[in-house]
């Protein structure tokens, strides 16, 4: 799965790639015409303008959980029997595995020079699956699984380099990713009448939480890079990988490929450069 998704990924960079240069080549002989009159030569300059001012976009991609530790303090681990069944109420992981690679984010950010941007968006990261086996010392067997969702909000600074055309550029910067869990457990066996959806610590009596509610939210650092072709003004595609540093005790890598629409001049900010911004003038 994490093989197909990482060719996925290529070919949509090499897709996007392929029509940035074809739209620039096709634009080529426009970029300088000449007018000749009578007495004057003029050079009409036909390269596209400064983005500047608000955008909008989203993003698909596949996600790669890369697994916690088996005892991770994600999974609750109380020694009580609320339900009385003779088993302790924890949740101990046998096995970890993906359960949904798909990802998908909706943005909106604001590029206040050529160069360095902001973005605010929600992210679903899809998740992952985790089993819990019969144990040696329990009395009645099961097969439990839960299933767990990530998603949240996420703010990141952008920067961009320009390559060998102002129609292809280096996209990337650190962000910041506030997440929670999302999930529900289910068992086959014969303790399935404990097996409820998660609820909050501590446990109501015959619900056996898989996940240890303090500890399915939190905050992760990320760090994205890859390259942004722009088709129109208006209309930019973004190619990009990221990894998500300690998200539910993993760290989680993405291939995404994004569709940008830019609203720069909304409020008159897409005009060129030599901007004042607090009397700080953005070349």
């Amino acid at each position: 799965m994490k093989t197909r998704m990482f060719v996925c990924g290529a070919s949509v960079l090499a897709l996007a790639f392929g029509t940035a240069v074809a739209a620039h080549a096709a634009e080529a002989p426009k970029a300088a015409t000449s007018t000749v009159t009578e007495t004057t030569t003029t050079t009409k300059d036909e390269t596209a303008k400064p983005l500047r001012g608000f955008y909008a976009g989203g993003s698909i991609g596949g996600s790669f959980f890369q697994g916690p530790g088996l005892h991770s303090k994600i999974f609750y681990s109380t020694a009580n029997d609320h339900d009385g069944d003779g088993d302790t109420d924890s949740f101990t992981a046998d096995k970890i595995g993906q359960e949904n690679n798909f990802m998908w984010s909706v943005f909106a950010g604001y590029r206040m020079a050529d160069w360095l941007g902001a973005e605010v968006g929600w992210t679903d990261l899809g998740g992952f699956k985790a089993t819990d086996l019969t144990d040696p010392g329990d009395t009645t067997a099961h097969n439990d699984h839960i299933h767990v969702n990530v998603d949240g909000v996420e703010a990141r600074l952008r920067a961009w380099v320009p390559l060998w055309s102002d129609r292809v550029a280096l996209i990337g910067g650190p962000g910041i990713f506030v997440f929670a869990s999302h999930g529900s457990k289910k068992c086959t066996g014969s303790d399935t009448s404990g097996c409820d959806k998660i609820g909050s610590y501590p446990p109501t009596a015959h619900e056996i939480p898989a996940l240890d509610s303090r500890n399915d939210s939190g905050q992760a650092f990320t760090l994205s890079a890859g390259l942004q072709f722009r088709i129109t003004d208006n209309i930019l595609l973004r190619t990009e990988y990221a990894h998500f540093f300690s998200v539910m005790d993993q760290g989680v890598d993405m291939v995404t490929a994004s569709v940008v629409f830019g609203f720069y001049d909304l409020f008159g900010q897409g005009g060129g450069g030599g901007e004042s911004i607090g009397g700080v003038t953005v070349e």
